[in-house]
């Protein structure tokens, strides 16, 4: 037999009810298209998104229905791994969503490695004498695919 609700169980549907997931939902989606189109670099990145200040919950005072949605916006991307800031103005909201781009080692690894094995200098490959014969092209070019036997220029694109 099933229980029947009392006051508390209809609280906490009101606070998980499905208009609030809807409209939070719906600036989610908004927020992730920002983050789609922001062109990531290396080091610090930071999205900053303009989010509703007239947010409206049916029977909630706007500051509650503001409570409301900034705490879920906060917890959906700090959950995400963002370093999720508010700035909260008279006029304007903006959520500002930090994170960082690092080079990871073997990714580090295979630069290092490309650029060691192309390095000259004193007592290095053949040193400062295979710039030179590369210059006047005495020296077969590296061609990625091509043949190493024989001298010559890399092929037209």
């Amino acid at each position: 037999m099933a229980t029947a609700p009392t006051v508390a169980d209809l609280r906490e549907k009101a606070k998980q009810g499905k208009p609030i997931e809807d409209f939070s939902n719906g600036i989610v989606r908004d927020i992730d298209k920002a983050l789609t189109r922001h062109e990531v670099c290396f080091g610090r990145n930071c999205v900053s998104v303009d989010i509703p200040v007239s947010t409206t919950i049916h029977g909630l005072p706007r500051d509650d229905a503001q409570r409301i949605m900034y705490s879920q916006l906060i917890a959906v991307y700090e959950k995400r791994g963002f370093d999720v800031r508010i700035e909260l103005t008279p006029r304007v909201t903006l959520l500002h969503l930090f994170f960082d781009v690092e080079m990871d080692r073997s990714f580090h690894r295979k630069l290092t490695e490309k650029i060691t094995s192309r390095r000259v200098g004193d007592g290095v490959t053949n040193g400062l004498g295979l710039i030179h014969n590369l210059k006047n092209g005495d020296e077969a070019l590296r061609v990625p695919g091509a043949s190493r036997a024989g001298h010559g220029s890399a092929p037209p694109p």
